[in-house]
């Protein structure tokens, strides 16, 4: 298989000559790829980054550097964060629902910054627990789960406060103007 590139450049540094650059500009360059040799299974691949392990193998390679006396907390972080993050997509709903049905007509700037706010909070703490926990000084799990139980709260908080506080001035008069029951025996 072959491409036919126009106009561009080349960028090389060579494992070789670690620090050295080398820039090659072209106006016609004939690339040939050997399709054979790209998509084998061949062993002289790269081995899978922590990343890109499914979670059996980070348990099991976790297991064999902890047994070797290395550290093995990157894995178990690793482990923790492919199983904390997906889940936080339904932890995001909790909080959405309340947030959305309290910001109304008129509010999108608002709500786009509430979301935006949430989102980097999110992030900033999954890369501080990530940190935290790769080095040890936190639990694992905890590190990586920490940020959800915090949009859990987050999102049951505004939840209660969406039933006990109404969203406009007009409910709550509405609310406050329902007699409510006296103590028993008047």
């Amino acid at each position: 298989m072959g491409l036919n590139l126009r106009e561009g450049s080349i960028h090389l540094s060579g494992a070789d000559h670690p620090g050295r650059y080398r820039m090659v500009m072209f106006q016609d360059y004939a690339l040939t790829l050997d399709a054979g040799r790209s998509f084998s299974s061949d062993s002289t691949q790269r081995p899978l980054g922590e990343q890109e392990l499914p979670l059996g193998e980070l348990r099991t390679r976790a297991e064999e550097l902890h047994a070797q006396g290395q550290n093995y907390h990157p894995l178990i972080v690793e482990f923790h964060k492919k199983l904390a993050i997906p889940f936080s997509c339904a932890l995001f709903v909790v909080v959405g629902i309340p947030l959305a049905s309290r910001i109304k007509r008129g509010g999108r700037g608002l709500s786009l910054t509430i979301s935006v706010g949430f989102a980097l909070g999110y992030y900033i703490l999954i890369v501080a627990g990530e940190g935290l926990g790769a080095r040890g000084t936190v639990p694992e799990a905890l590190a990586m789960w920490l940020p959800n139980f915090l949009i859990a709260a987050s999102g049951c908080l505004l939840l209660l406060r969406a039933e006990a506080f109404p969203a406009t001035l007009l409910q709550a008069w509405r609310i406050a103007r329902v007699p409510r029951p006296g103590p028993p025996g008047d």
